[in-house]
C-alpha cells in the first residue's frame, strides 16, 4: 500500500499508520464504532482498503461504495490530520495535522473532537439520540432552540 502524499488513497494510509494504527481491521473496528453512533452503517475492511487505494495506479475503477461524508470528520479526528490535507495533500502551505493549527481554528475543531475521542461522550450521545427520535417534530424543534441558547 503506498505510503506517501501524493493521493488521497495515499494520505489515508499515511495518516493511519502515524495515528498508531497497523493494520486496517484495527482501525475499521474503531471508525465503525463512531459511524454506528451517527447511525451511519459500518464499513467492511475490503471496502476501506480499497479507498486507501483512490487516486494510486492500484484504484478499483469499478467501486461502487465511497465514504459517507460523515467517515470523513471520524477519520480526521481518529487520526489527527485536518480535512484540507486529506483531500488535498501538502500544498500551498496546508496544514497537516489538526494540532499544528492557529488557536482559534483548534477550539471548534477540539469541541468537535471531544465527542469522537470520549467513549463517555458516544455513549450519551447515542442514549440522546435514542431518546430524541421519539420525540415529535415540534418537540424536536424546541429542543433544538432550547441547545442553542448555551
Amino acid at each position: 500500500m503506498a505510503r506517501d502524499d501524493k493521493t488521497i488513497g495515499g494520505r489515508m494510509v499515511l495518516a493511519r499508520t502515524e495515528a498508531g494504527y497497523r493494520s486496517a481491521e484495527a482501525f475499521v473496528a474503531d471508525v465503525n464504532q463512531h459511524l454506528d453512533v451517527q447511525g451511519i452503517p459500518a464499513i467492511s475492511v475490503s471496502t476501506y482498503r480499497k479507498w486507501e487505494k483512490i487516486g494510486t495506479p492500484f484504484e478499483d475503477t469499478r467501486m461502487t461504495a465511497y465514504p459517507h461524508p460523515v467517515f470523513y470528520s471520524v477519520f480526521c479526528g481518529l487520526t489527527g490530520v485536518t480535512g484540507h490535507w486529506l483531500w488535498y495533500g501538502a500544498v500551498n502551505g496546508i496544514v497537516k495535522h489538526i494540532s499544528q493549527l492557529p488557536p482559534a481554528n483548534r477550539k471548534v475543531i477540539d469541541q468537535q473532537l471531544a465527542s469522537i475521542s470520549c467513549p463517555r461522550k458516544l455513549g450519551l450521545i447515542e442514549e440522546f439520540t435514542r431518546v430524541v427520535s421519539k420525540y415529535t417534530h415540534r418537540q424536536q424543534e424546541a429542543l433544538r432552540a432550547f441547545l442553542r441558547l448555551f
